[in-house]
Protein backbone atom coordinates (compact mmCIF):
# COMPACT_ATOMS: atom_id res chain seq x y z
CA UNK A 1 0.00 0.00 0.00
CA UNK A 2 1.18 3.47 -0.83
CA UNK A 3 0.14 6.88 0.43
CA UNK A 4 -1.57 9.24 -2.00
CA UNK A 5 0.42 12.45 -1.86
CA UNK A 6 4.01 12.21 -3.05
CA UNK A 7 6.39 13.02 -0.22
CA UNK A 8 9.47 14.70 -1.71
CA UNK A 9 12.75 14.64 0.26
CA UNK A 10 12.47 18.33 1.22
CA UNK A 11 8.98 17.99 2.75
CA UNK A 12 9.32 18.04 6.52
CA UNK A 13 5.70 17.16 7.39
CA UNK A 14 4.59 13.82 5.92
CA UNK A 15 0.94 14.78 6.45
CA UNK A 16 1.07 16.86 3.29
CA UNK A 17 2.32 15.67 -0.03
CA UNK A 18 1.79 16.38 -3.69
CA UNK A 19 -1.49 14.68 -4.62
CA UNK A 20 -1.60 15.98 -8.20
CA UNK A 21 1.17 16.87 -10.63
CA UNK A 22 0.60 18.95 -13.75
CA UNK A 23 1.61 17.21 -16.96
CA UNK A 24 3.06 20.52 -18.18
CA UNK A 25 5.68 20.57 -15.43
CA UNK A 26 6.32 16.89 -14.70
CA UNK A 27 9.32 16.63 -17.04
CA UNK A 28 10.75 19.98 -15.92
CA UNK A 29 10.63 20.03 -12.12
CA UNK A 30 13.56 18.19 -10.50
CA UNK A 31 11.37 16.36 -7.97
CA UNK A 32 9.54 14.58 -10.82
CA UNK A 33 12.21 14.12 -13.53
CA UNK A 34 13.84 11.00 -12.05
CA UNK A 35 10.47 9.52 -11.10
CA UNK A 36 9.18 10.07 -14.63
CA UNK A 37 12.09 8.07 -15.99
CA UNK A 38 12.08 5.20 -13.47
CA UNK A 39 8.97 5.25 -11.29
CA UNK A 40 5.82 5.38 -13.39
CA UNK A 41 2.72 3.68 -12.07
CA UNK A 42 -0.95 3.12 -12.79
CA UNK A 43 -3.54 4.23 -10.26
CA UNK A 44 -6.67 2.08 -10.66
CA UNK A 45 -10.10 3.61 -10.09
CA UNK A 46 -13.76 3.28 -10.96
CA UNK A 47 -14.30 7.02 -10.70
CA UNK A 48 -13.14 10.24 -9.10
CA UNK A 49 -14.60 13.41 -7.65
CA UNK A 50 -14.23 17.04 -8.66
CA UNK A 51 -15.90 20.10 -7.16
CA UNK A 52 -17.61 22.74 -9.29
CA UNK A 53 -17.82 26.32 -8.05
CA UNK A 54 -21.47 27.41 -7.86
CA UNK A 55 -23.40 30.27 -6.28
CA UNK A 56 -24.19 27.90 -3.39
CA UNK A 57 -20.60 26.79 -2.81
CA UNK A 58 -18.61 23.92 -4.27
CA UNK A 59 -20.80 21.13 -5.63
CA UNK A 60 -19.12 17.69 -5.75
CA UNK A 61 -19.42 15.68 -8.97
CA UNK A 62 -18.67 12.02 -9.57
CA UNK A 63 -16.87 11.25 -12.84
CA UNK A 64 -16.56 7.75 -14.26
CA UNK A 65 -16.52 5.77 -17.50
CA UNK A 66 -19.95 5.15 -19.03
CA UNK A 67 -19.14 1.42 -18.95
CA UNK A 68 -18.53 1.63 -15.16
CA UNK A 69 -15.31 -0.36 -15.74
CA UNK A 70 -12.07 0.21 -13.90
CA UNK A 71 -9.60 2.57 -15.53
CA UNK A 72 -6.04 3.65 -14.84
CA UNK A 73 -4.69 7.08 -14.14
CA UNK A 74 -1.08 8.08 -14.79
CA UNK A 75 1.00 8.24 -11.65
CA UNK A 76 4.53 8.57 -10.32
CA UNK A 77 5.73 6.92 -7.13
CA UNK A 78 8.60 7.16 -4.70
CA UNK A 79 9.54 3.79 -3.24
CA UNK A 80 11.54 5.36 -0.40
CA UNK A 81 8.53 7.18 1.03
CA UNK A 82 5.92 4.73 -0.31
CA UNK A 83 3.96 7.63 -1.76
CA UNK A 84 2.58 8.58 -5.17
CA UNK A 85 1.05 11.41 -7.15
CA UNK A 86 -1.49 11.47 -9.98
CA UNK A 87 -0.65 13.35 -13.17
CA UNK A 88 -3.28 15.84 -14.35
CA UNK A 89 -3.90 17.50 -17.68
CA UNK A 90 -6.26 20.03 -19.20
CA UNK A 91 -9.87 18.87 -19.06
CA UNK A 92 -11.89 17.43 -21.91
CA UNK A 93 -15.14 19.18 -22.92
CA UNK A 94 -17.17 17.29 -20.30
CA UNK A 95 -14.87 18.14 -17.42
CA UNK A 96 -14.09 21.73 -18.36
CA UNK A 97 -17.56 22.74 -17.15
CA UNK A 98 -16.71 21.32 -13.71
CA UNK A 99 -12.98 21.82 -13.10
CA UNK A 100 -9.88 23.22 -14.80
CA UNK A 101 -7.91 19.95 -14.51
CA UNK A 102 -8.51 16.21 -14.84
CA UNK A 103 -6.36 13.12 -14.27
CA UNK A 104 -4.54 11.59 -17.21
CA UNK A 105 -6.60 8.47 -17.91
CA UNK A 106 -5.38 5.62 -20.08
CA UNK A 107 -7.18 3.19 -22.31
CA UNK A 108 -6.14 -0.40 -21.58
CA UNK A 109 -4.02 -0.35 -24.74
CA UNK A 110 -1.98 2.59 -23.44
CA UNK A 111 -1.25 1.28 -19.92
CA UNK A 112 1.64 -0.96 -20.95
CA UNK A 113 3.30 1.82 -22.93
CA UNK A 114 3.13 4.20 -19.97
CA UNK A 115 4.77 1.67 -17.67
CA UNK A 116 7.46 0.83 -20.23
CA UNK A 117 8.32 4.53 -20.58
CA UNK A 118 7.15 4.54 -24.20
CA UNK A 119 4.63 7.37 -23.94
CA UNK A 120 6.03 10.87 -24.02
CA UNK A 121 4.53 13.26 -21.50
CA UNK A 122 3.63 15.77 -24.20
CA UNK A 123 1.42 13.07 -25.77
CA UNK A 124 -0.82 12.72 -22.69
CA UNK A 125 -4.10 14.08 -23.98
CA UNK A 126 -7.40 14.31 -22.08
CA UNK A 127 -9.47 11.10 -22.15
CA UNK A 128 -12.33 11.22 -24.70
CA UNK A 129 -15.39 12.88 -23.14
CA UNK A 130 -17.84 10.70 -25.08
CA UNK A 131 -16.67 7.70 -23.00
CA UNK A 132 -17.24 9.46 -19.67
CA UNK A 133 -20.13 10.60 -17.51
CA UNK A 134 -20.27 13.22 -14.75
CA UNK A 135 -23.08 14.13 -12.38
CA UNK A 136 -23.59 15.96 -9.06
CA UNK A 137 -23.48 13.94 -5.85
CA UNK A 138 -24.27 14.60 -2.20
CA UNK A 139 -21.97 16.69 -0.05
CA UNK A 140 -21.61 13.51 2.04
CA UNK A 141 -18.50 12.89 -0.02
CA UNK A 142 -16.78 15.76 1.80
CA UNK A 143 -16.37 13.62 4.94
CA UNK A 144 -14.03 10.58 4.94
CA UNK A 145 -16.34 8.76 7.37
CA UNK A 146 -18.86 8.45 4.52
CA UNK A 147 -17.19 5.68 2.56
CA UNK A 148 -20.17 3.94 0.95
CA UNK A 149 -22.29 3.72 -2.19
CA UNK A 150 -24.34 6.77 -1.18
CA UNK A 151 -21.39 9.04 -1.92
CA UNK A 152 -21.65 8.29 -5.64
CA UNK A 153 -25.44 8.34 -5.96
CA UNK A 154 -26.75 10.96 -8.34
CA UNK A 155 -28.67 13.80 -6.70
Amino acid sequence: MMKWGLIPPWLKDEKGGIINTRVESVSIKPVFKKLLKNNRCLVPATGFFEWKNTDNGKQPHYIHLKTNNYFSMAGLFDDKTQSYTIITTTPNKLLETIHQRMPVIFSQDQEKYWLENNIQVDKLDPFPEELMEAYPVSWRVNSPVNNDQLTINRI
